[in-house]
């Protein structure tokens, strides 16, 4: 599919999805002309860039002031949000697996939150990752708390995960112990829906999955049999 094609037709459908978040498209245009242009130029795949435009539509629904693709300290984050005299970093996640890892799973994204946790929640004052709400995030226990409350051995374990899977640069003991996960945002785009949990109360995962799947079963749309 040629560049243009693909940013007209990924453009088009960001901004139904902020149309029906109740954005206009002077709102919604700063955000799908960066994640558009990511994707046509084949940087983001299609799951991502959707994603993490309903993070960013919905916190700019919220009142913060958003941006996409920033780059912060070296970094690029995903979406940050300024609002209220804080800034709030989210990184979004889709739950793909790539092939190399495709026979530990669960070890991989594990290490891949933790990790992400580790680089990116100093990078402002609160932390959160946006998951879709299909995909049950093995976050560590040990992130789910704050880090005052994180044990020597709890460190030295996640570590010794991390390591297996990134060792280039590696990443220091002293970051995993004072990553933060502030909260976990669950991204519903069937229902154009955002679903934010404080990360103790990721074990109601299960019951919003299963709310969504009735809701967009049962409403009107597009669906082609």
């Amino acid at each position: 599919m040629p560049r243009g094609l693909r940013y007209k037709r990924m453009a088009g459908l960001l901004h139904r999805l902020a149309e029906r978040l109740g954005l206009g498209p002077g709102e919604a245009q700063p955000v799908v002309e960066r994640l558009s242009g990511l994707y046509a130029h084949g940087v983001l795949g299609a799951s991502h860039v959707v994603l993490e435009a309903l993070t960013a539509f919905w916190l700019h629904r919220d009142g913060y002031t958003v941006s996409v693709e920033e780059p912060v300290e070296g970094l690029v984050a995903d979406v940050v949000a300024r609002g209220g005299g804080e800034t709030l970093v989210v990184e979004v996640e889709t739950g793909y697996t790539p092939p190399r890892w495709s026979h530990a799973p669960l070890a991989y994204h594990a290490a891949r939150l933790a990790a992400k946790a580790a680089r990116y929640s100093r990078l402002g004052d609160r932390f959160a990752l946006a998951i879709p709400l299909g995909y049950a995030a093995p976050i560590h226990p040990a992130l789910l708390e704050p880090p005052w409350r994180r044990s020597v051995d709890e460190v030295a374990w996640l570590k010794r995960l991390v390591d297996m899977f990134y060792t280039r640069p590696p990443l220091d003991a002293g970051m995993l112990r004072e990553a933060r996960l502030d909260a976990v945002l669950l991204l519903d785009p069937d229902n154009a829906a955002a679903y934010p949990l404080p990360p103790r109360r990721l074990q109601g995962l299960q019951h919003l999955v299963v709310q969504a799947a009735l809701a967009a079963l049962s409403a009107p749309g597009d669906w082609e049999g």
